[in-house]
């Protein structure tokens, strides 16, 4: 009975190897024909040699040599069939955008453009302002960051005008989920502690860690983590506030991690949980042996709290690590306050102004009874202006800026 249940066992697992072979058959032919390789004993080309070989031809193709961006997934789909017919294996999207590109860009240094998707969101506090994830989103965004602009009254009221964080936030928030987001702006979390927000499905991406760097590292804010108790969560803070094969940072941000720690998670539920990541990398990204005894077997969530846990938690530690409402220097202060009474008394001035001109015209103004004919007029003399510039024009006809013809 024992060496039948063996054999039984033994077939089994043989089977299971079989079967997982057969249905990467049924998905890629590359897979039929990388097993006939091994069972000849044929060596073929390995993908990283086969990846080294085309990489800058598929680059090129795609980008217009050089000229304009590349999105990663053009690349691949250029690349692999040239990758598969040298090699007789799958080649499989995410090792491809995420291990032989960036090794290829790492060791060989070519000055591309590569740009990938959108992988979470980065929010403004105040302006409501909201860009994606992405290479040319962070790039553009990053392209357009400045000190604040004191608008001045005219027809319109003084205000102050941000874009970034000068005046205007004063800590980045990043979250490895994207769902906590309704709650955060149901309480406001970002407007009463004045940070921005970013958020990502999971490890960050290259283009969040270019975000930390242009704001976080050039402005000198921190960047504050909050992240799941297990192996994942650790990795995704290490390498946010690390370089990275993909990334390497001029000047890393300042990190305080608002995480869930071993200390944090007592009363709150976990679930089973395997890890690929040793003990040794965890110990490197700065846990102890208890924690790391927990992680081999089990995690926590962040989802494990109440909504209202998870907003005290997280306010506790944005208190703890002194993050709050930010104000500036005594000049800027005196010079917003001038700026808004001049701006307020122009306002009432401008109101009594403007009733006054009110009660005079409609005493005073004559519509002339050709109106609509004299705006058909001037609008086929002059076809590239709207029509409310051609009644501007019934009005005063010296009113003809050249542009506008």
């Amino acid at each position: 009975m024992g060496a039948a249940e063996d054999i039984k066992k033994q077939l089994t697992k043989n089977l299971a190897h079989f079967t997982k072979q057969q249905k990467a058959e049924e998905k890629h032919a590359g897979a039929g024909r990388w097993r006939m390789s091994r069972m000849t004993e044929a060596r073929g080309m390995f993908l990283k040699e086969a990846a080294n070989e085309v990489m800058e031809e598929c680059y090129m193709k795609v980008s217009d040599n050089g000229s304009l961006p590349a999105h990663v997934r053009q690349i691949f789909y250029v690349a692999r069939p040239l990758i598969e017919q040298r090699t007789d294996k799958p080649l499989q999207y995410a090792y491809f955008s995420q291990t032989l590109l960036p090794d290829y860009v790492n060791e060989h240094a070519p000055s591309w453009d590569v740009v990938y998707d959108d992988r979470g969101h980065f929010v403004e506090p105040h302006t409501g302002r909201q860009i994606g994830l992405g290479t040319i989103n962070v790039r553009a965004y990053l392209s357009r960051v400045e000190n604040m602009d004191f608008k001045e009254a005219d027809f319109n009221p003084a205000a102050i005008k941000t874009y970034g964080p000068h005046g205007a936030f004063g800590a980045v928030l990043y979250i490895e989920k994207e769902g906590f987001m309704p709650l955060f702006e149901r309480v406001k979390l970002a407007q009463r502690y004045d940070i921005a927000i970013m958020s990502s499905k999971g490890m960050s991406v290259t283009a969040a860690r270019q975000l930390a760097e242009g704001i976080c590292s050039r402005y000198g804010i921190p960047l504050l983590i909050l992240h799941d108790f297990d192996a994942a969560g650790i990795i995704i803070k290490d390498t946010l506030e690390n370089d990275t094969r993909r990334f390497s940072y001029a000047r890393p941000p300042d990190v305080i991690d608002l995480g869930l720690t071993f200390d944090d998670i007592k009363g709150l539920a976990s679930e089973p949980a395997g890890s690929n990541i040793s003990d040794k990398r965890l110990r490197a990204a700065g846990l102890d042996l208890r924690a790391i005894d927990f992680l081999r077997k089990a995690r926590v969530e962040l989802n494990a709290m109440t909504s209202r846990q998870l907003v005290d938690f997280v306010e506790r530690k944005l208190e703890q690590h002194g993050i709050g409402k930010i104000i500036p220097d005594r000049e800027t202060l005196v010079r917003t306050y001038e700026m808004l009474t001049a701006s307020d008394r122009l306002q009432e001035a401008f109101e009594d102004l403007k009733a006054e001109q009110e009660s005079e015209d409609a005493k005073s103004v004559e519509i002339p009874e050709d109106l609509a004919a004299q705006v058909k007029k001037i609008l086929k003399a002059s076809p590239s202006i709207p029509w409310h510039r051609a009644v501007e024009r019934v009005i005063d006809p010296t009113n003809a800026p050249e542009e506008d013809d």
